[in-house]
């Protein structure tokens, strides 16, 4: 009886996949949707599985490579309903679609290459449900009083004795409020429209909702280096991940090429200096 996902000799008659195929079949749930997905991503010439975004062939071994074998679904917690891809774009899509996920890559793309306005309403996010972190403020002690007439952040005027205006003390007041996260909001802050705005997709950042993906955030423009922060909203910062910013950018523009010219993905990109996530081990 031939391997139901690749067709080669099964282990023995009883099993119903080759040696290679059972790793990843022989699981309790949704065995139907992998082997579905791994059929359908198979290549017969390589013997290997291709990532459903990318297209290129995955790791089966190291679980620190971004392309190493994970199963996403499509439509987030929907079971039975699954691609297979690399660990580094399961990790971006997060909570979106199979939709949303192409054409969040896509307006990200262009806005980095050519400076195309984000359209912020153009993705739903409908399963969207990663909660911020919501900064709070210290416990009150004996602080310095400050003369001071314009906020430091948005130049607004400043609560009397303080530095900051009514809005921006619930991000100074934080207890681990750093100069370079004061320095990343000074940077965020359009004084026009007095929002603070994204750095990669140029769109003004929800401050009320902690479970909106527009919140704001700080993120780390060399992971683990708190030194450069810039202001993002939270899913950029959720598909950003353990990359570089310049890692990040090419990612998303070599990922939108593939995606819209079905041109080969070039893997270059994915040699990620930063990268430490582990993918669980299929058993």
């Amino acid at each position: 009886m031939p391997c139901l996902v690749c067709s080669k000799p099964t282990i023995t008659p009883r099993y119903h996949y080759c040696a290679h195929c059972y790793r990843w079949c022989s699981v309790r749930k949704e065995i139907r949707a992998r082997v579905k997905t791994l059929k359908e991503n198979y290549d017969p010439v390589l013997d290997v599985f291709r990532c459903s975004y990318c297209g290129a062939a995955l790791n089966e071994v190291d679980n620190k490579d971004p392309l190493f074998l994970c199963f996403d679904h499509r439509t987030p917690k929907k079971r039975n309903d699954i691609v297979v891809c690399g660990s580094v774009f399961n990790c971006m899509n997060s909570d979106m679609t199979a939709v949303e996920f192409p054409t969040v890559v896509i307006m990200l793309a262009h806005h980095f290459l050519y400076r195309t306005p984000f359209d912020r309403d153009a993705v739903k996010f409908l399963y969207w449900h990663r909660v911020a972190r919501v900064w709070r403020p210290a416990k009150k002690r004996g602080l310095r009083r400050w003369k001071t007439r314009h906020c430091l952040i948005c130049g607004k005027e400043p609560v009397p004795a303080t530095r900051y205006c009514a809005r921006c003390h619930r991000y100074a007041d934080a207890p681990d409020f750093s100069k370079a996260q004061l320095k990343a909001l000074i940077e965020a802050i359009d004084p026009v429209l007095d929002r603070f705005i994204c750095h990669y997709t140029g769109v003004p950042l929800d401050e009320a909702d902690p479970g909106s993906p527009w919140y704001i955030n700080y993120d780390h423009v060399i992971p683990g280096d708190g030194s450069r922060l810039v202001v993002a909203a939270n899913f950029v910062n959720v598909m950003k991940s353990e990359m570089s910013e310049e890692e990040f950018r090419a990612v998303i523009i070599e990922l939108a090429r593939h995606l819209e010219t079905g041109e080969p993905f070039n893997t270059d990109v994915l040699k990620l200096k930063y990268w430490t996530v582990l993918s669980r081990m299929a058993h």
